[in-house]
């Protein structure tokens, strides 16, 4: 769903009930606090509690519970520390700034002793913590916010894709530059992976399309790029990735195979950003020109692209690549539009958010309505990350047409 925000200060009555601020405003606050230099050291400390999103633990108390039990949490984290903000980082993770002589698993024992009489435990909560130095005097507003949205990133998909976590602010902009630096060394080296994934059709369980996910082999190791980075932040950056990223794929396409393998259509990850730039449109069309491709043969996902900001230059270029024939993938389902100028493009959604919303009838009646305006719309409704027969059968029942995942064809 759309951003949203809760406004407080320290002395209002209700802070302690709410006192919770969307990622990108309390980093607002962080920057600000960094820039004007505070007077004794300041940390910023993530931290992540399974807890919040895992479904056995929700029906053992009960959903009302675990609402009390995330009021909980937030209050006191927002206890002692700097301005009395915490930020929202998802839906199971905060960012919070306190002194630097606080420790993380204090923090954490506090909330165990907050939430224990709620029905979690400080052995249930599965937390996890991440602290950093708010130590960048001297940078920049933009360099410091892409910092702060890098460490975020870094933090949610804790995974080895990322290098070592950074200690400090100054670490993290220099791990930025390193990260670009590799990047573009792997493009101009050819250093690439491709994978390639079946999306089933549930009608007749063959491969509709597939899915393509481009890798860079950075120090021995494949890794999307945007595990390194948040390439959206870096247009420039962004595009080339995409276009020799594209380049691979459609050579891939026109390259010589066995009559008796199909052609399906192949879909390829690239950024909104890359999307918005005239560049990207002119070079695909000149390389599936080149190539001998039709344009119904590759065909884009596009990450983080704003469904409800219509009158954007990425948005425009996606409906005149529709228009093309290319195939175009949407990875917003909660952003529900009516433009039929998208009829023909898939939208994906987790089998897992699907789960949780049906869980209670407002949630049912909410997915009810996003796949009916999806569907009035003509667009075709992919569940992704099929796990389960038990899933597989779920998604059936909402009539969903196509899915991917190691269970997607079984129903």
């Amino acid at each position: 769903p759309g951003r949203w925000t809760f406004q407080f200060s320290p002395s209002d009555s209700q802070a302690s009930q709410k006192p919770t601020m969307i990622w990108i405003d309390f980093f607002d606050s962080v920057s600000y606090l960094v820039e004007n230099s505070p007077d004794k050291p300041i940390e910023l400390m993530m931290l992540s509690f399974e807890a919040l999103d895992d479904t056995q633990t929700t029906d053992r108390i009960g959903k009302d519970q675990m609402d009390t039990v995330r009021t909980a949490i937030e209050a006191t984290l927002s206890s002692g520390s700097v301005n009395g903000q915490i930020g929202r980082l998802d839906n199971t993770s905060y960012a919070v700034m306190y002194d630097a002589d606080i420790d993380a698993d204090d923090i954490i024992l506090d909330v165990g002793n907050a939430t224990q009489s709620l029905g979690v435990g400080i052995e249930d909560l599965g937390a996890r913590t991440r602290t950093m130095a708010l130590d960048a005097g001297g940078a920049d507003t933009d360099q410091v916010q892409a910092a702060l949205a890098h460490v975020r990133h870094s933090f949610l998909d804790d995974d080895d894709g990322f290098e070592e976590a950074p200690k400090s602010l100054n670490a993290a902009i220099e791990q930025i530059e390193l990260s670009k630096r590799k990047i573009v060394a792997a493009l101009d080296a050819g250093d690439i992976v491709l994978r390639r994934y079946p999306v089933i059709a549930l009608a007749t369980g063959d491969a509709a399309i597939h899915l393509m996910h481009g890798e860079l082999v950075i120090d021995g190791k494949p890794v999307q790029a945007s595990r390194r980075l948040i390439l959206g932040d870096y247009p420039g950056l962004a595009l080339q990735h995409d276009l020799v990223m594209t380049r691979e794929a459609v050579l891939r396409i026109a390259a010589p195979r066995d009559q008796n393998e199909p052609i399906d259509p192949v879909i390829i990850d690239i950024d909104a950003a890359s999307l918005a730039e005239s560049e990207f449109e002119s070079g695909v069309a000149k390389m599936i020109e080149v190539a001998g491709v039709v344009p119904q043969a590759i065909g884009f996902r596009v990450v983080s692209l704003d469904l409800a900001r219509q009158s954007l230059p990425g948005y425009r270029s996606l409906v005149r690549m529709l228009e093309r024939g290319h195939p175009a993938w949407l990875t917003r389902f909660a952003n529900a539009v009516t433009d039929s100028a998208l009829k023909g493009a898939y939208i994906e959604v987790t089998v897992t958010y699907l789960q949780r919303l049906c869980d209670n009838a407002d949630g049912r009646e909410l997915v009810s309505q996003l796949l009916k305006i999806w569907r009035n719309a003509g667009v075709r409704l992919v569940a992704i990350d099929v796990q389960s027969p038990e899933q597989a059968r779920f998604i059936g029942d909402l009539k969903i047409e196509y899915a991917i995942g190691p269970a997607a064809s079984r129903q």
